[in-house]
């Protein structure tokens, strides 16, 4: 095809990337690159037309940091993320202006907070309007989800359009959850030792979340619900909330666990930056 880059492999080894912002009013430290890149005299610009084999990272490590924010230890902060030891092996099929075909084969890294992902696997095929997710494995300490097809409809004509106008709609066919790893995001989790097992169908938009046929079971079945939630938001503000419990059930014992354990912690939070 006319104008195609294709390129067999590109890998990056043993690499420590340092990314930061010093004041919210300054660059940050990589702009130069970005304004190096852009052109100084205007052209007519060739259509993308991209294709790379393999993308191998192997012992990368980058920090983000805004250093005007507040950080939390043993917490999520999306402004001051320390990633190490990412590898990949990742496919991108091609990359047009129009659309993208990427095949992510292997792809684990570590967060500073505890996010520990062993293995992410999955097909991406998106337009300016669609993107379908197949074949998605998400594999986690003690955890894993899996799920055959998702589906994202949206007008990405630019970030307000995209958030109002995005919806999800899939089915989590196989999971199984334990709160050790995800006490990244809850440090509330860290030490309950729990794993339970997961089903749901959702459906998810700007106005709308529901989430069908929730089925929840811990390991040894001393939790068990079967249950259906719905939230609806107008302008934002939540004006209908419904949860339908269809069976439930909690051993004596679990439940003198649970409330033992979450009546010592704090309110759960999770810093966005």
């Amino acid at each position: 095809m006319g104008g195609e880059i294709s390129l067999r492999t590109v890998s990056l080894l043993d690499a420590n990337i340092q990314l930061y912002k010093k004041a919210a009013n300054s660059p940050t430290n990589f702009q130069f690159i970005i304004d190096a890149l852009k052109s100084k005299e205007e052209k007519k610009e060739e259509a993308l037309n991209l294709r790379i084999n393999s993308v191998i990272l192997r012992r990368v490590n980058v920090t983000w940091n805004e250093w005007y924010k507040a950080q939390s230890p043993g917490k999520i902060n999306f402004s001051h993320l320390s990633i190490r030891d990412i590898s990949s092996n990742i496919s991108l099929k091609r990359l047009t202006p129009d659309s993208i075909n990427l095949r992510v084969r292997a792809l684990s890294f570590k967060e500073q907070s505890g996010l520990d992902i062993k293995k992410l696997t999955f097909r991406l095929i998106a337009n300016h309007h669609k993107a379908i997710l197949t074949n998605f494995d998400l594999r986690l300490s003690n955890s894993y989800i899996n799920q055959s097809r998702i589906v994202f409809t949206y007008d990405d004509s630019s970030i307000q359009t995209l958030g109002y106008t995005l919806t999800c709609r899939g089915a989590i066919d196989q999971a199984q959850l334990s709160t050790e790893d995800f006490s990244f995001a809850i440090p509330q989790f860290k030490g309950l030792k729990e794993t339970l097992s997961l089903a749901t169908y959702y459906s998810i938009n700007n106005n709308r979340l529901s989430f069908n046929n929730i089925q929840i079971k811990n390991k040894n079945e001393h939790l068990n619900l079967l249950a259906s939630f719905t939230l609806n938001r107008t302008n934002g503000k939540i004006n209908d909330l419904a949860l339908n419990i269809h069976q439930f059930s909690l051993t004596q014992r679990l439940g003198q666990r649970l409330f033992m354990h979450f009546s010592h912690k704090e309110t759960p939070a999770i810093f966005l930056g």
